[in-house]
């Protein structure tokens, strides 16, 4: 399980099976699932308990995020895979965009990501058109590496991708230079 992780305003913590319910009630939006791989649409019942055990049980870490102030999950970030290819992916409930909490949770994870799961590079990406999430990724320094058809469970097809990277280098250089501290996505 993750360690629980704390900025400003989040509390990224390990899920729990009683947080299915807002899982399935958030990810069950067409909005949010259009966006993601491997998200159904619509979201089946079980899936969200199927999800939350896989996170308990794989070796990746994965937090649900939680405003301070506000008991319950807005949103997942996790970072997966193996120490050469680890993946940020994150999703937050469409009522809660436009304030930054990704940008703001994204940032702690990938920190810790570089810090203590001693990665290097740092993989992320998203479908063409999220220009939300784009935003979010290059505010933390990620750069486009290049374009690929990914399968969209949601959409039941193949949709482009745009594959993006972090090193370490370019964080820490974003980081003195102050890139790291804006909140507006």
């Amino acid at each position: 399980m993750p360690p629980t992780l704390k900025t400003d305003r989040l509390t990224l913590r390990s899920l729990r099976l009683s947080d299915a319910g807002r899982v399935q009630a958030l990810c069950g939006e067409i909005a949010i699932s259009r966006w993601l791989s491997r998200v159904p649409h619509p979201y089946p019942d079980g899936e969200a308990e199927r999800f939350i055990t896989q996170c308990l049980d794989e070796a990746c870490q994965v937090w649900g995020i939680e405003i301070i102030e506000r008991p319950g999950i807005v949103g997942c970030i996790g970072l997966e895979g193996p120490s050469d290819h680890t993946i940020l992916g994150y999703w937050l409930g469409q009522s809660y965009w436009g304030r930054g909490l990704v940008t703001e949770a994204a940032r702690e994870a990938v920190r810790f990501g570089f810090d203590q799961m001693g990665r290097d590079v740092l993989r992320s990406g998203l479908f063409q058109g999220n220009a939300r999430s784009l935003r979010i990724q290059q505010k933390l320094g990620f750069q486009i590496k290049g374009r690929r058809k990914m399968y969209c469970k949601a959409l039941n097809r193949e949709l482009e991708h745009i594959d993006t990277e972090l090193t370490r280098a370019d964080w820490e250089a974003a980081q003195l230079i102050g890139m790291g501290g804006t909140q507006d996505a």
